[in-house]
């Protein structure tokens, strides 16, 4: 064996790494391209699609119905407190509401940490002093809401018989109530 270095010739030339490296930018360049194209055709035909299994989270059709056909403006105001167990089920729904139409403008008051908006929404909307956990839905001159306790349907045949003392949820009755205040305000 020879102990003398090895003169390799180097593995590219300088023209072939030229090559590789406009390709590369060239690669990159079009890649971007497509992704801000794929991005202005996804901000322009906006679309939601439900991909829950259990098919929870899909409106009604009469609800849809109900939505679209809105000509009026909706001011809905969602007067809770995000720590009660049933504000995200509300605010999902709410914010899918608000999704299909234009003219429904939700708002969110909560009244534990913001005093000053809910004394307002209280006093705009003559609710009784203490009131709390409700959605209002307003327009210029009517005013409907539903309470905390008309959004579930209960469940106390185990309270009834002794073997508890709680009540138990059953079922969210959020988009009946929602829709028919929704028909009753427009």
């Amino acid at each position: 064996m020879s102990s003398e270095p090895h003169n390799a010739a180097p593995s590219f030339s300088a023209g072939r790494r030229w090559f590789i490296g406009f390709h590369v930018l060239l690669a990159v360049a079009a890649v971007t391209a497509i992704l801000m194209m794929v991005n202005y055709l996804a901000v322009r035909h906006y679309v939601r699609h439900n991909v829950s299994g259990d098919g929870q989270g899909q409106l009604t059709p009469t609800t849809l119905q109900v939505i679209r056909s809105l000509t009026n403006d909706v001011r809905v105001i969602l007067y809770f407190n995000p720590e009660e167990p049933l504000y995200p089920y509300i605010s999902s729904m709410l914010k899918e509401y608000a999704a299909l139409s234009p003219h429904i403008k939700l708002e969110s008051v909560n009244y534990a940490t913001e005093p000053a908006k809910a004394t307002e929404v209280i006093t705009q909307y003559r609710l009784r002093q203490g009131s709390k956990d409700m959605v209002i839905f307003a327009t210029k001159d009517k005013m409907e809401y539903v309470t905390e306790g008309q959004l579930w349907d209960k469940d106390i045949t185990e309270l009834l018989q002794g073997k508890s003392n709680e009540v138990k949820r059953k079922s969210f009755l959020g988009e009946l109530y929602f829709t028919s205040k929704l028909l009753a305000v427009s």
